[in-house]
């Protein structure tokens, strides 16, 4: 169906300001990002050329220490290494742990599936150069928000299928695993429903247009999963999405542990805000990442 939307502008909009409120979270009265040893910009190898990618080196770091490999959310046509610049460095120092941030090929210049290509061909350049990275890659994790979560969870899984225990853990924040205009229909999505249902629209049309689709790996066997840290917002329309799936995990006999951050909204710690509860949920979770990663 025709729309009378520039769809294409519409998402070069919404990138700009998604930029531009990250800018204003992280700005002079806003939240400060704790220190890290080294913030480094380097390239990856992704599936059809170089991507950005930018290396968090906590203080006091191992040498060889955990790696965290991160895909940012944004619904596959938004955000950056730059929009996620604070939680990663917020992750790296909570836990303890190198992350490295991969700026994955967009929508809608790049259809679905290149975003899980360009996950798995950076992941596995990781493995690869995992020296050069600091990286023990006995400890190694994957992890994202939203959409990332996604990406990391089938990356995990095809990587741990081929050799069992690649990966180590996975971190999966507020994860969307559905790309559906009926995931807010709920009852208890009700004040969510106008946002979300925009945004699921949006996916659709800009990353599955032209017959692009998800992968279906994780409609099949996910016993070769890592184990997973599940961060839940409770005010997540999303967060029914992200138990179910979880309880996937527990019954293929994954080891689940779940946070329920009860007044966490989807998107919400890339805003953790000084003044509020954001910044500790974050160091909470980057706790959490590093001692999952060193059991």
């Amino acid at each position: 169906m025709k729309t009378p939307f520039d769809l294409d502008a519409m998402a070069a909009s919404l990138r700009e300001a998604g930029r531009d409120m990250m800018r204003a979270a992280h700005g002079p009265v806003g939240w400060m990002a704790p220190a890290v040893a080294e913030a480094r910009d380097l390239q990856v190898g992704g599936a059809d050329g170089p991507l950005p990618a930018r290396l968090y080196v906590p203080l006091e770091a191992e040498q060889p220490g955990p790696l965290m490999v991160f895909f940012h959310g944004g619904g596959f046509f938004s955000c950056d290494i730059d929009t996620h610049d604070g939680m990663c460095r917020g992750l790296a120092a909570a836990g303890r742990t190198r992350v490295l941030s991969v700026g994955y090929r967009l929508a809608p210049e790049h259809r679905l599936p290149a975003q899980f290509e360009d996950a798995l061909a950076a992941t596995r350049w990781a493995i690869a150069h995992a020296a050069e990275l600091g990286a023990d890659v006995a400890h190694l994790a994957l992890g994202g928000d939203s959409v990332g979560g996604l990406l990391s969870a089938v990356t995990s899984l095809r990587l741990n299928t081929e050799r069992a225990g690649q990966i180590r853990t996975q971190l999966l924040i507020y994860p969307m695993f559905n790309i559906d205009a009926d995931v807010c229909a709920s009852e208890a999505a009700l004040p969510f429903r106008m946002m979300g249902q925009a945004a699921a629209w949006l996916v659709q049309s800009q990353a599955m247009a032209e017959g692009g689709a998800p992968p279906a790996e994780l409609n099949g066997d996910l016993s070769p999963s890592p184990s997973t840290l599940m961060i839940i917002g409770g005010l997540d329309p999303l967060r029914a999405e992200a138990h179910a799936f979880g309880q996937r995990l527990k019954d293929a006999g994954v080891t689940v542990t779940e946070r329920l951050f009860p007044h966490l909204a989807h998107g919400g710690l890339n805003f953790p805000n000084a003044a509020g509860p954001g910044a500790e949920w974050l160091r909470e979770v980057g706790a959490n990442l590093g001692e999952a990663l060193r059991l």
